[in-house]
Order: C-alpha cells, then sequence, then structure tokens
C-alpha cells in the first residue's frame, strides 16, 4: 500500500509539474518537445562518454556563454547525444549544477512554416526565448542549426534565425545546444563570424570498433528484451 500510494503520489506531482509547465510557457510547449520528459528504452548515447562530459561541462560552467554548436557527419550521432544527456538528466546521473535542466526541442523547419509574411517569424522566435529566458534550466536544442543563417528571411524582413538569436546568446540569457554536420559548419557557421563566437563546438567522431560492438550488443539487448527472446 505505501509503494502504490509513493507511485501515485510521484506519477501526481509529474503531471502537476506538467501542466505548470505548459501555462507557464505556452509557446515552448507549443513549438517544442520536452526530451527530458520522453521515455526512453536504453541509453540513446551508449559510448559517447566523453563527448557528454565535454557538453556538461560547457552547460555547467560558470562563465557568461553556455551555449554550444555539436558537429559531426549527418548520422554519426549528434541528436542521440542530446538525448542521451536528457536520459542522464532524468536518472540523475548528472553532476548537480544541471540536474534540474529541461532541454527543449526545436523544429527549426516546423517554426519557418507559415512565416510568409515580414515579422512573423522574429514574434514567433522571440516569444519562445523570452520564454526559455525566465528560467535558467531551460535550455533549447535546435538541430540542423546551420539553417538558421540566412534562413527565416521574407519579404521585407532580412531577420535570419541566427540574427535573432545573437543577443539572447550573450551572457548566457538563453542558453542553445545546436547540431550540424562538419561540411556546413564549415559553408555556413564559420561565415558568421559573430554568430559562431557564441557558440563552443564539440565535435563528435565515427566511434571506434570497441564503441561499435557496445551499440550494437546494447540494442540487442533492448530488442531482445522487448520480444520477450534470449540473447546468445
Amino acid at each position: 500500500t505505501i509503494k502504490k500510494d509513493l507511485l501515485f503520489g510521484s506519477i501526481t506531482q509529474v503531471k502537476q509539474e506538467t501542466v505548470s509547465f505548459k501555462k507557464k510557457f505556452p509557446n515552448l510547449t507549443k513549438h517544442g518537445e520536452n526530451l527530458t520528459e520522453l521515455h526512453y528504452k536504453r541509453d540513446p548515447a551508449v559510448g559517447r562518454e566523453a563527448e557528454l562530459r565535454r557538453v556538461m561541462q560547457i552547460l555547467a560552467y560558470p562563465e557568461k556563454d553556455k551555449s554550444l554548436v555539436i558537429v559531426g557527419d549527418a548520422g554519426i550521432g549528434k541528436t542521440a547525444l542530446v538525448k542521451g544527456l536528457a536520459y542522464r538528466i532524468q536518472q540523475g546521473n548528472v553532476p548537480r549544477v544541471i540536474k534540474d535542466l529541461k532541454i527543449i526541442s526545436i523544429d527549426i523547419s516546423t517554426l519557418m512554416a507559415g512565416t510568409k509574411y515580414a515579422g512573423t517569424l522574429e514574434e514567433k522566435m522571440k516569444a519562445i526565448l523570452d520564454e526559455a529566458g525566465k528560467d535558467n534550466n531551460i535550455v533549447l536544442f535546435m538541430d540542423e542549426l546551420h539553417r538558421a543563417i540566412g534562413a527565416g528571411k521574407t519579404e521585407g524582413d532580412d531577420n535570419s534565425i541566427a540574427e535573432i538569436l545573437k543577443p539572447y546568446l550573450d551572457y548566457g540569457k538563453t542558453r542553445v545546444i545546436g547540431a550540424t554536420t562538419s561540411d556546413e559548419y564549415i559553408d555556413l557557421v564559420e561565415q558568421n563570424q559573430a554568430f559562431k563566437t557564441r557558440l563552443k563546438k564539440v565535435e563528435i567522431k565515427e566511434p571506434q570498433d570497441h564503441v561499435i560492438y557496445d551499440i550494437v550488443y546494447d540494442l540487442m539487448q533492448t530488442y531482445d528484451s522487448i520480444s520477450f527472446s534470449r540473447l546468445d
């Protein structure tokens, strides 16, 4: 009975926190997905401990700039790295200073949809960034960050997502984790020096053979547990 009470109590608390978050952050709820509230069947970032430590160090820095960009080839696991961080936050397996972080994934492509008229994208983006800036524990995750460079410009409005972001990244007003490929980082992000300098770079490379084995073994165990089969 005590265990049941504790279980239902924790579920009720989570529901209350979710409702409170939706009321306090309507734009983040509408345009984002809270990765720290997702259900994970397995660790999404097996074998990426070194990269995760680097990401956590940046987020925990007592410095003014606490935003970063994860750079690596397509399909190498940049998003998985961020989800791995969210998973560790759920498990409480992170430094105390970042244990309460909420990672909100913002889809740039979806955000840009319906922004034909001047000022529409800027209005959407500023509403999201203003809400994120209200809570030091909120970190925005933006995949394909290279799309922010020059993207979003509309007729009569030269503001791109990158230009809108710049003042918010200063002094850690809003924290962002971006992700982009190596080629697009060189071609687009590096060309915008003012934007580049606001983001600490974390490179993610092809895993070594023994790490690939660990990843495959972990996947096999997960699928075996789902299908009720046995790993031999």
